[in-house]
């Protein structure tokens, strides 16, 4: 029975981690096709850039710099969606386009009251339409192309949603943004493997394009919009595509403390959407869909327990069978490389693989716990943006 218990969880962990990029590697290799090339030509559709702010006055000078960098073809506007702003989030705004450091068309919708991320835009574009939506974060850079890399796929019917890259920087060298730098080349590793193959299991919140029609006219509260706009577009016959040139540059400013935090808000988020949409895993037209949602995303979420059992198991048949020191030795000694990652980090020191364990190890840590709050009755409602997040979370 122990051995049992030790091979599902290292399998299921193993499985992954490894197997399941290796399975995406050998489709891309076995020439799965992708999807038909089509292009909008001379006729671009019209597109709404829209970004939610949330107390942003000391970056929203820069982004409406940023927007008047960017470049498209069509006719594109900016909707600003301000979500109970107690800053002089909207002043900063009005001062910008009265300035002119936007070209392109400029409006700002206020829901007056902090009513959460979802609804304050539900609010908002009840009145826009343009043929597509794109959006981005209030701190966030686009490169100038990033728009129309965005919106130009959009021209093959069977694509309803392409998310692009999201990049993170830190003006001092620090913080949790720079400790991602290992795994976010493995995660968009997979997501172009996966172009041919699937949609994306999710979205990329802070720069991606929709089809209007799309756009889901109600989220339930307490699920990630993220989630929920890749499965009702999959639902609806359409495809969610990973467009790694559409890049998107975010400063990081947070310590690890309140980069998990976010974390464990972001999977509770995550995790209720793919218990809503728990039929993605039964209907037939979806269950290609559902196995890459399984083995991409909710797996991840249950490494830790995985990891413990294992742990637990190989250590009460480590007499039966001495070879399972090499297992226990491999699980302490990625446990102590953590520790040391967290040591250093707390001495203000910073050494790659050490720091990757770390960040590993509070990654899936994060995501354990959001699992059980969900399973608790936990719900996250409203939305908190990274730079105004308290030290605590």
């Amino acid at each position: 029975m122990i051995d049992a218990v030790i091979i599902f969880c290292a399998g299921v962990i193993g499985y992954t981690y490894i197997g399941y990029p290796i399975l995406l590697w050998l489709l891309n290799r076995l020439g799965v096709a992708g999807d038909t090339q089509t292009s909008f030509e001379d006729r671009w559709p019209s597109a709404t850039l829209v970004i939610p702010v949330h107390n942003g006055e000391t970056v929203l000078r820069q982004k409406l710099i940023n927007c008047d960098a960017l470049q498209y073809n069509g006719d594109l506007s900016i909707l600003f969606v301000l979500d109970g702003c107690s800053d002089g989030s909207e002043s900063v705004l009005r001062e910008g386009i009265a300035n002119e450091l936007c070209r392109w068309p400029v409006s700002i919708y206020d829901s007056g009251t902090r009513v959460g991320k979802e609804t304050a835009l539900r609010q908002a574009l009840g009145d826009v339409k343009t043929e597509v939506l794109v959006f981005s974060d209030a701190d966030a850079d686009f490169s100038p192309s990033t728009v129309a890399e965005l919106v130009g796929p959009l021209a093959n019917p069977k694509i309803g949603v392409c998310c692009g890259r999201e990049t993170h920087v830190s003006a001092a060298g620090g913080g949790a943004g720079e400790g991602e730098g290992l795994f976010y080349r493995y995660e968009n590793q997979i997501k172009k493997w996966q172009i041919p193959i699937c949609s994306m299991t999710y979205v990329q919140g802070g720069v991606f394009s929709i089809k209007r029609e799309l756009f889901p006219e109600r989220i339930k509260p307490g699920c990630t919009q993220d989630g929920v706009i890749a499965f009702e577009t999959v639902l609806a016959g359409q495809a969610v595509r990973f467009v790694p040139t559409a890049v998107s540059t975010e400063p990081y400013k947070i310590t690890v403390g309140q980069d998990f935090a976010r974390r464990v808000r972001t999977v509770c988020r995550a995790f209720f959407a793919v218990l809503c949409y728990s039929k993605l895993f039964f209907l037939p037209r979806t269950l290609w869909y559902g196995f890459h949602l399984m083995s991409h995303r909710v797996l991840r979420w249950f490494f830790i327990p995985l990891f413990v059992i294992m742990l637990a198991a190989a250590i009460v048949d480590v007499f039966n069978h001495p070879i399972l020191w090499v297992l226990i030795a491999a699980q302490i000694g990625f446990v102590m490389l953590a520790v040391i990652g967290w040591f250093n980090e707390s001495k203000g020191r910073r050494m790659k693989l050490p720091y990757f364990a770390y960040y590993f190890v509070i990654l899936h840590t994060a995501a354990f716990i959001a699992v059980i709050k969900t399973f608790l009755g936990h719900r996250v409602v409203t939305w908190q943006p990274t730079e105004t997040l308290p030290e605590n979370g």
